[in-house]
């Protein structure tokens, strides 16, 4: 598992678990076989979150996030092009994950760029689910081990619709 870390380019891993962050502190005291698919997951998320920056060109935003989409269903096949990608695929659990829901995140993202408005509470959790609770599921699944399905959906559902009202570590608010 220690290699498989090592395989992450710095740039990406200095994204995806900024020091101090919630992020950072969620990967730092995870145990160890969760560690690397938290890792890969959060640098997707920092990817798809630097794109949803209203500081950016929206045409250019989109067309990235449809690469990024297109990069999902190659995750999916099994044969990813980009470092990250590459890096998730390599995990020792990988063959035994489905890839293809976060096709649904980049999409999430995707809408999020349009201006899919988010001002009510039911639209805040549906949204967060693919965006954010989604990705902690694959990372969950990566990790290995027995899972009780509607507990951890529970979980990461909680944790998502939260982590946009923190926004203390990175990701942006919901406008």
């Amino acid at each position: 598992m220690r290699q498989a870390l090592k395989d992450l380019d710095a740039s990406y891993r200095a994204r995806a678990i900024p020091a101090g962050s919630a992020r950072y502190w969620s990967w730092l005291f995870a145990d160890r076989e969760s560690r690397a698919p938290l890792l890969g997951v959060y640098a997707l998320q920092a990817e798809w979150t630097a794109l949803m920056d209203p500081a950016n060109e929206a045409s250019a935003a989109r067309s990235k996030l449809f690469w990024w989409q297109e990069e999902m269903r190659r995750l999916s096949a099994g044969a990813p092009i980009h470092p990250i990608g590459v890096y998730l695929k390599s995990l020792p659990r990988a063959a035994e994950v489905d890839f293809a829901p976060l096709e649904q995140s980049v999409a999430a993202a995707a809408d999020e760029v349009n201006g899919a408005p988010l001002e009510r509470a039911a639209d805040l959790t549906p949204h967060a689910h693919s965006l954010r609770a989604i990705p902690l599921v694959v990372a969950s699944r990566l990790a290995g081990g027995d899972f009780d399905e509607p507990a951890l959906s529970q979980c990461v559902q909680a944790l998502a619709v939260a982590d946009p009202l923190g926004g203390d570590d990175g990701f942006l608010p919901v406008r």
